[in-house]
């Protein structure tokens, strides 16, 4: 008896030093969500914890503790997030900024009319006057209420809202039987990953030793701050003082062989409705890319034989620009490209996950689709030749009739100037990209839509630095293109809720 005894003892001992359990070396934290208000909470959803094991192996874990939990002050504040398993515990922490929330207070009379008013200009928007009870008031007064594409901020008496200044990114509502302002903003959404801001100089990347990853069309290397940085050959469109990045430094011309490393950031979109067949409808709110041509033409022949017709470059459906954003094939010249198969703007900027939340969208490619909203039949009579089929996509451009929706908050086809919602700025990333920017303060960058041009084979409309959708469009091929390299790339999507 007392021999067996020892024979178990021994055999405890000998397995007691080679545990099976996973040896948890590093978390990563993938922020969905980095802007709050005070008194708001870090959701489960709002980030992504992910464990990395000495093995190489790593998993999502939803365990694990966030400090601060709730926001309380006002300002940019580091979020720490602690993981423990089999007795060892790591943290990693990321910076959200909290905003004050603006004070609510209800209007006092039972029922009123209101008019959207933009800017604080006085120039009348294009959303019709609405009635409101007092009762449908009090619901207005919660933040997460949100009216065609834009949240409710708060009130403001007139005395306080006159002197005001509201930026384009803000509307406001006035009454037409009492002084009283409701202040209201876009509603965003923060999901996706990109490039996007050149990186803080305190921080370093080191290619040779920095942990890596191949994620779509991109390598992105770990910074010592540990987030994701991509490298870009600097080349800006040309020297002027506009082209410059967050920081203030001046981005150089391609001939200066000069690299930058930039933050891979949440991809901020303007809601333009929630109600897309029951669907959010996002418009980027920034330039994220640049360059990218609708479809190139060295030999300007402008045309190509598929399936026995003639297809010209200002064809969406086979246009390079669709092909980059939904990581397709497209024909280029008579035969296929497979540049972007599976390593285009989807691929890259959404996880597995987060492409299944994409809808795939029946994109509307018709004769009616490249006139404005307001007038279908704007253009020749609403007869377009160069209109093509309804393709199947997750990522899209906005056509000419989408872009001058009212229900999406934005003005009339031919309305522009600064504050116009259809303007787009370009990310620093876009920037470096050859990215054009306007040398007006206020303005943007131009960018393509997937509408053609019903007059000339070769042109496809584009939104220009002030939001306006007046001009014949920019020419796709050939020798001219201003039209194609510089151009920002202002994708749009549609998300399940």
């Amino acid at each position: 008896m007392k021999r067996i005894f020892l024979v178990v003892a021994a055999l405890a001992i000998l397995f007691s030093g080679c545990p099976n359990e996973l040896e948890l070396v590093a978390i990563n934290v993938k922020a969905n969500k980095v802007s709050y208000t005070v008194s708001e909470s870090v959701a489960p959803s709002d980030i992504e914890v992910v464990a990395t094991y000495r093995d190489g192996t790593s998993k999502v874990v939803t365990n694990y503790t966030v400090a601060p939990a709730t926001f309380s002050e006002v300002g940019t504040t580091s979020v720490q997030v602690s993981y423990s398993e089999n007795g060892v515990t790591k943290t990693a922490s990321y910076e959200v900024i909290v905003n004050a929330p603006m004070p609510l207070t209800p209007p006092t009379p039972e029922t009123f009319t209101v008019r959207f008013y933009a800017n604080n200009d006085g120039a009348t928007g294009n959303m019709e006057a609405q009635t409101f009870t007092e009762g449908q008031e009090q619901a207005l007064a919660t933040c997460g209420f949100s009216l065609n594409g834009y949240n409710f901020l708060g009130w403001a008496k007139a005395a306080d809202a006159v002197d005001k200044e509201f930026d384009d990114e803000e509307i406001i509502l006035v009454t037409e039987d009492m002084e009283l302002y409701a202040v209201w903003e876009y509603a965003y959404v923060e999901f996706g990953l990109w490039p996007r801001t050149i990186k803080d100089p305190a921080v370093t990347v080191d290619k040779n030793t920095s942990d890596s990853q191949e994620v779509g069309m991109f390598t992105y290397y770990k910074g010592s701050d540990g987030k994701w940085y991509c490298e870009a050959l600097e080349n800006a469109y040309d020297p002027g003082a506009q082209y410059k990045y967050s920081n203030n430094e001046q981005v150089k011309r391609k001939s200066a062989n000069s690299y930058q490393w930039f933050k891979v950031e949440p991809i901020k979109w303007r809601v333009l409705t929630d109600n897309y067949s029951g669907n959010k409808l996002l418009f980027a709110e920034e330039g994220l890319y640049a360059s990218i041509a609708y479809y190139d033409d060295t030999n300007d022949t402008n045309d190509r034989t598929i399936d026995g017709k003639t297809i010209f470059s200002s064809n969406y459906k086979h246009s390079k620009i669709r092909a980059w954003l939904n990581g397709l094939s497209y024909n280029e010249s008579g035969s296929e490209n497979n540049d972007y198969f599976n390593k285009g703007f989807l691929q890259t900027a959404f996880s597995s996950e987060e492409i299944k939340k994409i809808v795939t969208v029946e994109v509307d490619n018709s004769e009616e689709s490249t006139n404005p909203n307001s007038n279908p039949k704007k253009w020749n009579n609403g007869t377009n030749a160069y209109a093509c089929e309804p393709t199947q996509d997750k990522i899209f451009l906005l056509s000419i009739k989408e872009a001058s929706n009212s229900d999406y908050g934005f003005a009339e086809w031919d309305e522009s100037g600064v504050g116009n919602a259809r303007i787009r700025k370009p990310t620093d990333f876009a920037l470096a990209n050859y990215g054009w920017l306007s040398p007006t303060a206020g303005e943007g960058g131009w960018y393509f839509l997937r509408s053609p041009y019903y007059s000339g084979i070769h042109n496809a409309r584009h939104v220009n630095s002030e939001g306006d959708l007046h001009y014949g469009g920019g020419r796709v091929s050939g020798d001219y293109y201003i039209f194609n390299e510089g151009l920002l790339v202002v994708p749009a999507l549609v998300i399940a809720p």
